[in-house]
Parts: C-alpha cells; structure tokens; sequence
C-alpha cells in the first residue's frame, strides 16, 4: 500500500470515526501525539511502527504506572500498531524489528492475563478498553506482523516467529474468554489462508502443527474430561485449518482419537470420557462429532495439491467408520438428544465425503465398501419408532447427500468395470428397499428420491421389478396419506423421466390377477401410473420414442379395457383407462424415432379413433399428437419423412374437417335438449374445436398443394352456400370460418385463395343482421389474414379498401366483435411508416369508437383499444391528436367524457416522461381535465382523479405549482359523486405535501377541510417521533409494528380520515386520544339515498348476518351444548336503531351522520312492517306468530324500553339465572347479593346522575340531589 492511502487513514485516526466514543477520542489523542513526536514532516507508517512498539515498551516496562491504570493507552496503541503494520514498506524492516515486537506484545499478554487473574474488572467503567479489549488488539496486531513476513525470506528466526505465535496467539487461543479465543482462532487462519506472493511462513504452519498434534496426543493418552474444553475448541479451530496444516499427520492423529471415542463399555468407575456410563455421554458425542466434522472437511478439499494424499487418506477413514459401532455411541438416552442428532449426521457426512474419494479414486476397493456405506448410512437415518417426527431431520439431510452420490459418482463408477461391480450394486439396490418400509414414512418423499435415482442408474438390474412392485403395494396400503402416495407417484415418474416409458412398461403387471382369471385390463391399484407417465415423459427431455410400441402395447392394452367395458358392470372405470391409454401418444409423438416405418399403419387406427363416438376425448390426444409429430425436430424432417406425413394428412384432413363442422352443429334441433347442456360439456366441445384447428393447421403444412387447394374450394363453396341460404345456420358458418381460420394460420394458401376468402367475408362483416358470432368470427378471420398474410393488404388499392371497411362498419359492428375489430385495425396499422399518414388520418374517423371500447365490460376489448390509441399517437403529431382527443371532453353523455379522460391519462403515463411537446402541453391539459372534477357523474369523477393522479408524478413540481389553486380548490369540493373517490384524494394530496409541504398546499386548501391537512401533519409528526425514540431505544420500528398498525401508507387504501365507524385512527386509539368529532351534526331524519336503500332492500339481504350468540353478562358463560341454546339464538333487527349494527350514514356532502338515540325512524311500507310484525325466527326459518306472541313481544318491548332508560342493575352480572337468590328476611331493605363495584369516574359530576340510577335497585332512592 502507498503512503498516500496511509495519510489518509492516518488523518482519519486523527479526527476521530466518532466524537462521543470515549475508545475513538483516545485514539485520537495518542495518533496525535506520536505523530507529533516522528521527527520531521514525512510521516510514514514505518516511523510510526517505530514510534508505538517503543511506547507501547515503555508502558510495559514503566515504573511510575501501573499496569491497570494504563489499559486505556494500550488499548489505543495495539490499535494503532495493528491500523499502521499493513503500510509498513518494506518488510525487511518488520522482519528486523520481530524479536522485539514480539517481546512488546507477549508482554501486553502476559500483563493482561495478569490483569484478570487479579480479578480487575475486564472492562474499564469509563469504557477506554480493559483487559478483554487489550487481548484482543494485540491478537490483531500479532496477526498483521505474521501476515508482513515473507515465507520466502530465510534470514528470519523461526524460533522468534515460533515465540511470538506461542506467546500471544495460541496462549490466546486456550483462553476462556470466547471474543479473546475467536479473535485469535480468526487470527491464525488469516496468516494461514495467505497466497502468493506472500505465502505463510513455514515456521507458522509447524507450530500450529505441532501444537494441535500435541494437544490431541495429550488428550487421547490421557484419557480425562478435564481437557474436553479445550479439545472442543481446537477441534472447532481445524474444522476451518486443517487443510493448510499438516493435514496428513493431524488427519490420523484426530481419526485415531475418534476410533478409540467409539469404545463404549456400560459402566465404569472412573471419569475416563472415552468409556463412561450411559447418559453421561454428552461430553464424548461433542467430541465425537467435532472430529468426524474435521475429518469430512478435510475430505471435501478439492485442492489438487492435496488431493494424491487425500485419496490415500480415505479408504482408513471409509474402513474406520465401517467398523465403528455408531448404533451404540448415537442410541437414545445415551446423550442429550440434540447433540446425538448431530453426530449421526456428522458421522454420515464423513462416512458420504470418504465414500466418495474412494469411488474416484480406488474403484475395486469402492465396490467392495459401498454396499456396506449404504446400509451404514441406512442404519443411522432410519427414524425410532417414538421420535420418528424429530429424527426425519437426520433421514433427510443423509439421504439428500447419498442421493448426490448417486447422481455425481455411480454413473463413472459402473463405467469403470470394476472387479465384483455387479454384486456391489446388487447389494446396494438391496439395501435401499428398506426406504419403503413404514420406518422411513416421515421422509418418504426424500427416500424414494433416492432409491428412483438409484434406479435410473441400476434399471437393468432384475430387482428392479421387484422394487416397483413393492412400491405399488405401499401406495396401495398408504391409502389414507396423500402425502405418502404423491411421494410415491413422484419416485414413479423420475424413474419414468430417467428411463423412458418403453422400459418402465415392461417392469409393471397392470393386471396381475390376469393369469388365474384371463381378464386382462388394469387394475384399480395400478390406474394411477398412467396419468403419472403422461405427466412425467411430457416433461422429460429425452426422445426416441417408437410409435410402434404405442400401436402394439399400448393400444392392445386399449382394445382389452374397451372389451371390458363392453362386457363387465364397470364401465366407467375401463373406459377411463382407454382415455387413460391414448393420452400417452403426444407422449411417443414427440422425437419419434420411426415416422416412415409406423406412421403409415397408425394413420388408420387414428382416423377410426377421430370418429369413435364412444370416446370424444381421443380427438385432444389425437389433435395434440399430431401437432408434436409435425414439429417433433424443429423442421428438421427429412424427405421420406414429409412424404409420409402427407399421406397421413390426406387421409385425417378430411376426417378432422367433417368433426370441426359438426362439433359446432346442436346434436338435436330440441331445444329442450339445448338447453340441458352444462357449461363443460359447452367448453369441452370448444376445447376440442380449438385443438382439431391447431391440428388442422400444423398437417396443412405437409399436405399436396393440389389436395389442400381442392379442399379449400369445397370448404369455401359450403361457406358461401351456408351463408347465402335463406335460413342459414349460424353454427355451420361459424364453423366453415373457423376452418378457413386453420388453413390461414398454415400459411401454405396462395393469393388467389386469399383474395376469394376476402371478398367472402366483406358481406359477413358489414351484415349486423345475422347472428353475432358469424361477425365475430369472420372478424377473427380477416385478423388472422392480416397477421399471416400481411403483405396481401398493403397493396394500395387493397389497403384502401380494407380501411374503408374497417371504418365504414362503425355503425353494423357487433358488441361481441368489437376486440377482435380493434385487433385487425392494430393489425393494419403496426405495418405502416411514414408513407402511410393518409391512412392513419382515415382510421381517425373511429376515434369515438375507439375512445368508447376504453369503457367496454370486456377487458380484452379494453386493451385492444388502449394499444390501438397508443399506435395511432405515435404516428401522428402528438400535440394535434391531444387537441383531437382533448375535444371529446365536451361531449354530451358521461360515458364519452369519462372515455376521453382515461385516454388522455394513458398517453400521459406511456409519452409523459419522454415526449417533450406533451410535457409541454400537460400544465394546460391538466387545467382543462380539471374543468370536469366537479361533475355529478361517478365515472367522470373516477376518470379525472385517475387523469390527477398521473398527471402529478409526470409533471415536473416548477411547472405544477401554479396549477395548485385549481388543483386542490377542485379536489377538496366534495360532493356525493366524489365522496366515494376521498381515499384516491388522500394519496395525491400525499404526493403534494411530498413536493411541496404543508406550508405551501396550505392557502389553496378551503377553510372546510383543512383540518385534514393538520390532521395529516399531525399524524406524520407522531410517526417521525416514534420512529426516533424506537431508534434512539435500539428498537426496529420499521418492519412489523409500522406494516401493522400504520395508517399512513398507501397500501392501507388511504384510510387515514377515519378507522371504522368511530373516527379514530389506530394511533389515535393507541396513545389514549380522546374521541374527536369526525362529523357535524345534521337532520334527525336520513338521506334520501339511505331510505330508498332500506325501503327496496329484500327480505334475502335482511337474512344476511342476521344471527347472533345470546348477550353474555359479565362473568355469565355460554354453554354451547346446551339442549335449548338454539332457542337462546337472537337476530338482528335490520330497522332497529343501534351504534354496533346500524350503517353508517352521509349527508349529501359525504359527511358523516352522527344520530342521536332514537331519533333514527326506520320507513317501511306498512304491509311490509305487518308481515314483519306477524312472523318471527326459530332456528334459520321464519314462522307465522300467533295472537298471543304478538302480545307478548308487545309487552317484551315495553320492558326492554323501560329498563333501557335505566342501566344494568348493580351487580346483575353476579346474579343467579336459575335460583331465586338468598333468602329476604322481613322488612330487610337491601338484596343480600348486591355488589357495588369501586369505579372513581362513576361518580363524578358528569356520571353521577347515571351511578345513582344504577343503585336504585340497591338503596332506596330519596330526593333528587343538585349536581
């Protein structure tokens, strides 16, 4: 590094990263210091060094400080010293200056372990830094003088590097304290992970060596728990190192503690950690898995330096691990059950990483080892009966790596041919039938991933069938779990992805009940494989399926299930599988592989199956097969293939034409059978209609020119004999045009044909006549012609022809037409250029309808006229086609001005930010829209704050603000239109005060509503102090409590004016504001609006949320199952009068109604209210009331009425509701059981009268009493 770069972190130091930490001052004032004491004004990182390692041996070695007293400035100067070491240039002058450095900061170790030891505070009261922060500094410091020395030098002392690492590093690294031992584990593996050029020194590595080996030996030999501790640490530490240690030494010297750690004996009386009781075992199974997780990083190095060793290294590790009884060490109580899961799956990752070197590297020894490492890692993922939900953790972190095994080394291996390569697989096949047992269930979906991985590799295997077999009978047998059987069916088609459905096929029995019954078929437990091969081989990436397997097998399958569907009782079930059956052929259609040889004789079966009756599922199947065949390589076909697939396409075009033309004809003229067809039978046939055209069009590629053009003519010569007829039939034409819309899409017809086809819809088109979906089809037609055959229509005189028709049927165009109308004039108008602008002018002519299609109920039509407006602007002048629109605000209907809006504020939001003449012109165009915020009608209003909203965030805050007065002065003017619209307003008034402030919006505001504005200031006032204290308080204010209650976002739909029928706002609520008043008072009487709402409500919207749980008193419990609580069941008086169950109400300027008890009459007509009077509610059903009941809920109503005037009776919520109370004795005065509850706001001024009233039915009531 440079000296330039060192002035300015010098600088830094200087000034101090914070002013109020007391750590940051003191470093500054010794920088400022030392610096003051280098001599001369070249200060560099070498003088500095100098400077501090001579201050900080001062301090050491003084007489006149102690050594807690000088923490702090030590602090400062090993922080110093560690900021300036990697500037220093050169490094010989480190490597001169190392014993004494080294003897300065084994000093500062030794003195601060002294410190503590002495039992000081770690941490100084003042916080400068105490004994923790010493160590800690100089663990960095010692850290950067190891890291300036270079590897390559020998004039450097090994036995001084040696002390200086002993002395501060290591000693630090058996430190208890856990910030000391990790800033020096962090320390150590710096200097060590260094590469060129400045490599670790040699000296480094020996001594980390050496003293991990030393360590490890002295607690292997030793035998005790007292050293666990630091065992456990040093085994943390070369988890991360060991690969740049002595790897090979430190390797067998931690697999040699493991082994002698897997001895287990019962019971014994010493504290020997290597054989201890049962349940005592904790210590050993860390110390197990901290080893075994060293030895598996070490094997998981890919460094090809260490690799030859490694290679070598495994097979002991493979062979120890083997023998190891880890069923033992790892078995339930013999340690806490956390740390007993993680050492089984430590112990299988090691056994998983030395598993796979071998198979890399020594193949013949990898056969004989990896059955027995399968069923090693079987035996310990294999879930205990009574913790099976905890112990699934293990099962699927080992399958899923086992599983990666599989993937990454068996295909090599069994490439390999390595001697007994056919009995090791055997046995590992074997072994991994145990995931279907019941024992792997809680991770049955990762087990069997497994074994079907397996299987794609080892699928010649003859136990293969066996396995399949097994697992169609715990499907079967799992047939309550879904879980279980979607794992299953998942395994089934990764076998079939990986395989192919060809030999899958071979290895299930559909029916294996078929040898003693000759019945044939498939059997209910084997129906779910089919639709999982569909699925699976749709998805699979491989090719080369044979057509000729479908035809035999597949189909001769087929043919049986449709003889039993013929013969047996269920024939629904048979009849499936053959629909089941055929849905495999898009599957072998695509890639096949024998087009010439198999097509020809399949092209029959097809055409008979096109016409089946029985199954009109099989024209999908077919249509889609058919499509994959023609496309299978990408237009790759050779010549013998194309003349196959044309004869194919004489043959089934003429079949699929005929099915088109009478899936769209009734199958009855009754019209009572019409109208029994459900909505999927409709939509079915539509699917099917659909396909067969996308069939139809991809065989009309591959058939003769003669044969297609003779088609056409015939097909075009029913056409114009359907259409011209008298009484024609609508679904024949529209099914002739849906033909014609195949053959257009194939692109193979010539112009000719084209140009009869034009001049055969123009007549359709301009007929309104006829039924509208002739139109509307022959319109999807004329887009179609215009997508495919767009060089047709730019000849001149046809290209003006066909603007004319476009233009010239506004008036007869269907409503049903109207999207695929705007599509063809899209069409048209996306190949124009500049030579075209008196055709964009005539298209002009339907602006209207254009601007009235932006209204449409249909979203198609919707966006079809946005596109289209947004391609005529941008071939004409922008600023004359805003004025074009602009005049459509003045139209005389709503509908066309809330139109000419919506289309002004979609060009704003798509040429606003680009088109500098309409950025321009928005100013005056907002202050035209503007003329129309007052209007009565609801979609105008929606439009022109729609229009508001866009126009505010595109133009720029100079140009906005002096539209303000208007702006808000037509905002804030509500009446009932826009009252509605209030939270739409809320957000652009958001986006305002963002631009311009309070302060500004202000003035502009009517003096009616700016309330709001301070109401809003307010509020984001509050949040900005809340936001600081929970800052200030270390809290994250942001996230959830914010998200949860704000009410200042605009995600909240701008409810911020009031939340639910009090007025108050969540933060109002929460910081105990008192209730506002959110509305002024207004006519006992409703609006008008809110009593014909009522008057015209139907009895079915009274039903609605009518029921309700008898009232709870306090303290009175609900039985549920009470035999008569459903007659305790209330419901709501619609008509009543209450503050919970009551609408809120508005007055005619959107304010809200705020009555008094009471005073609210509900108006119903009279025969209404006699009929609501002579019935009433048992359960859900509403029964006629008899002459007593009325009398009855006459005098209920009276009591209610008077015991409303006066509250709860003291102490009601105490009261017996089945006994009669306590006794009276004579003359007493007061109920035994009254209670009088200690509220101190009852009784003050305001709330005496209503206390008193309360104690009537307690204490006698004397005269009244002033207040």
């Amino acid at each position: 590094m440079d000296e330039v770069q060192y002035s300015d972190v010098l600088q830094r130091l200087k000034e101090g990263s914070q002013k109020r930490d007391p750590r940051s001052v003191r470093l500054a004032a010794v920088t400022s210091a030392l610096v003051e004491v280098v001599e001369g004004d070249d200060v560099t990182a070498a003088k500095v060094y100098a400077r501090t390692v001579t201050a900080l041996e001062g301090i050491l070695f003084s007489e006149t400080t102690s050594l807690t007293e000088s923490l702090a400035t030590q602090v400062a100067l090993l922080e110093l010293l560690a900021t300036t070491l990697p500037f220093v240039t050169p490094t010989a002058i480190v490597s001169a200056s190392l014993t004494l450095t080294s003897r300065v900061l084994r000093g500062v170790i030794t003195a601060s372990q002294s410190v503590s030891i002495e039992g000081s505070t770690m941490e100084t009261k003042d916080e400068l830094g105490g004994a923790n922060a010493a160590l800690r500094w100089t663990c960095k410091a010692a850290t950067e003088v190891l890291k300036r020395l270079d590897g390559r030098q020998k004039n450097v002392d090994e036995k001084v590097i040696q002390q200086l690492l002993l002395g501060t590093l290591i000693t630090c690294m058996e430190d208890r304290r856990p910030k000391v031992r990790k800033a020096a584990q962090n320390g150590v593996i710096e200097v060590l992970v260094m590469e060129e050029p400045h490599r670790c020194h040699s000296a480094v590595r020996k001594a980390v060596s050496s003293y991990a080996h030393a360590e490890i030996k002295k607690t292997t030999e030793s035998k005790q728990n007292d050293s666990l501790g630091d065992l456990l640490h040093l085994l943390g530490f070369l988890d991360r190192a060991i690969p740049y240690l002595a790897y090979q030494k430190l390797g067998s010297d931690i697999m040699e503690l493991a082994t002698a750690l897997f001895q287990v004996e019962e019971s014994t009386s010493s504290m020997d950690f290597v054989s201890v009781k049962v349940g005592q075992a904790t210590p050993k199974v860390l110390v197990i898995s901290s080893s075994l997780s060293v030895i598996s990083s070490l094997l998981e190095n890919t460094d090809p330096e260490r690799k030859d060793v490694l290679d070598g290294f495994a097979p002991r590790v493979l062979a120890s691990l083997i023998q190891a009884k880890p069923s033992l060490i790892f078995r339930r109580g013999y340690a806490e059950f956390e740390i007993l899961q993680k050492g089984r799956t430590v112990f299988g990752q090691a056994l998983l990483s030395a598993c796979r070197r071998v198979l890399s590297s020594k193949m013949d020894l990898g056969a004989k080892l990896l059955p027995l490492s399968v069923q090693m890692i079987l035996s310990i993922a294999t879930p205990n009966d009574d913790e099976s939900e905890k112990n699934s953790t293990v099962a699927e972190t080992l399958l899923v790596e086992l599983t990666q095994l599989f993937r990454e080394s068996l295909t090599s291996f069994i490439q390999s041919g390595a001697p007994g390569l056919d009995k090791c697989l055997n046995d590992c096949l074997h072994s991994m039938q145990q995931v279907i047992s019941p024992s792997f269930l809680p991770s049955t979906s990762i087990s069997l991933n497994c074994l079907a991985v397996l299987v794609q590799q080892l699928w010649q295997s003859p136990q293969v069938p066996e396995i399949i077999e097994g697992l169609i009978q715990c499907r079967k047998e799992s047939a309550g779990d879904s879980s279980s059987q979607q794992a299953i069916d998942d395994a089934f088609s990764s076998i079939v992805q990986g395989v192919g459905i060809e030999v899958f096929w071979d290895w299930i029995q559909w029916n294996p009940d078929s040898a003693k019954t000759a019945a044939g078929g498939i059997r209910l437990d084997r129906a779910f494989i089919l639709p999982t091969m569909k699925v699976a081989a749709n998805t699979a990436d491989a090719g080369g399926q044979k057509l000729a397997f479908f035809q035999s097998r597949i189909l001769g399958l087929a043919r049986e299930c449709d003889k039993l569907a013929a013969s047996s009782k269920e024939v629904k079930f048979h009849q499936a599988r053959v629909v089941d059956l055929w849905s495999l052929l898009p599957c072998f259609c695509r890639r096949a592989v024998d087009i010439v040889a198999s097509l020809p004789a399949l092209t029959s079966v097809l055409k008979k199956a096109l016409e089946d009756r029985h199954y009109p599922q099989l024209v999908l199947f077919i249509s889609a097969g058919l499509v994959s065949l023609v496309s299978s390589d990408g237009g790759g076909i050779s010549t013998t293939q194309s003349e196959i697939l044309s004869e194919a396409a004489v043959e089934l075009l003429p079949v699929m034409f005929k099915i088109v033309a009478l899936n769209d004809k009734p199958p009855t003229e009754d019209l009572k059978t019409q109208m029994k067809m459900t909505a999927s039978e409709v939509s079915e046939r539509s699917h099917q209609t659909q396909s067969l055209c996308e069939a139809i069009a991809a065989l009309s590629r591959c058939a003769p020119t003669p044969f297609l053009h003779g088609l056409f003519k015939k097909l075009m010569q029913r056409l114009l004999e359907e259409a011209q007829s008298g009484i024609s039939d609508s679904s024949k034409v529209c099914a002739f045009l849906c033909l014609c819309q195949s053959l257009v899409s194939s692109r193979v017809l010539d112009e000719n044909s084209i140009s009869f086809l034009y001049r055969a819809l123009k007549p359709m088109i301009r007929n309104d006549e006829q039924d509208a979906r002739i139109q509307k089809r022959a319109y999807k037609v004329l887009a179609e012609m215009c997508e495919c055959h767009h060089s047709f229509f730019f000849d001149i005189t046809r290209l003006q022809e066909t603007i004319e028709l476009l233009t010239g049927t506004m008036g007869t165009s269907q409503i049903a037409a109207r999207h695929m109308r705007l599509k063809c004039m899209n069409i048209i108008i996306d190949g124009f250029d500049d030579t075209h602008s008196e055709h964009v002018d005539e298209l002009m002519h339907v602006l209207a309808e254009i601007l009235l299609c932006l209204k449409d109920p249909n979203a198609k039509t919707r966006e079809a006229g946005y596109q289209l407006l947004l391609s005529i602007a941008m071939r004409k002048d922008m600023a004359g086609f805003l004025q074009t629109v602009t005049a459509a605000l003045g139209a005389e209907t709503p509908h066309m001005r809330s139109a000419a809006v919506m289309a002004l504020s979609r060009l704003v939001f798509e040429f606003g930010w680009e088109d500098e003449s309409l950025h321009i012109l928005l100013p005056s165009l907002l202050r035209t829209v503007l003329v129309l915020v007052n209007e009565n009608s609801r979609e105008v209003i929606k439009s022109t704050i729609g229009f508001i909203r866009i126009s505010v965030a595109a133009i720029p805050a100079e140009q906005l603000e002096p539209v303000l007065p208007e702006l808000l002065g037509g905002l804030l003017h509500y009446h009932k239109a826009k009252s509605r619209f209030r939270s739409k307003i809320k957000i652009i008034l958001k986006k305002l005060i963002k631009l311009f402030g309070y302060d500004a919006l202000t003035p502009y505001v009517p003096e009616t509503e700016t309330r709001l504005l301070t109401h809003m200031r307010k509020l984001e006032e509050r949040q900005a102090r809340r936001k600081a204290e929970a800052k200030a308080e270390g809290r994250n204010m942001d996230q959830f409590d914010e998200m949860f209650d704000s009410d200042e976002e605009d995600s909240d739909d701008g409810r911020t004016w009031m939340s639910g029928a009090t007025g108050f706002t969540k933060l109002t609520a929460r910081n105990g504001g008192k209730l506002r008043s959110v509305a002024r008072s207004s006519d006992s009487k409703m609006s008008k609006a809110t009593m014909a709402s009522r008057a015209t409500s139907t009895s079915a919207s009274k039903l609605e949320s009518s029921t309700r749980l008898p009232d709870e008193t306090d303290g009175d419990v609900v039985d549920m199952l009470d035999s008569k609580f459903a007659k305790r069941v209330k419901f709501n008086d619609q008509s009543a009068n209450s503050d919970s169950d009551g609408a809120m109400e508005f007055d005619d300027d959107g304010r809200l109604i705020v009555r008094d008890e009471g005073a609210v009459v509900a108006l119903e007509s009279i025969d209404e209210g006699r009929a609501e009077q002579q019935q009433k509610f048992i359960g859900n059903k509403r029964q006629r009331l008899g002459k007593l009941d009325g009398v009855k809920t006459k005098e209920s109503d009276v009591k209610s009425k008077k015991s409303g005037k006066r509250g709860r009776e003291l102490g009601s919520q105490y009261k017996s509701k089945k006994a009669g109370g306590d006794v009276r004795k004579k003359d007493q005065k007061f109920e035994p059981y009254a209670f009088v509850p200690l509220d101190g706001k009852s009784y003050s001024k305001k709330n005496r009268r209503g206390a008193v009233e309360q104690m009537s039915s307690v204490v006698r009531q004397g005269g009244k009493r002033k207040r």
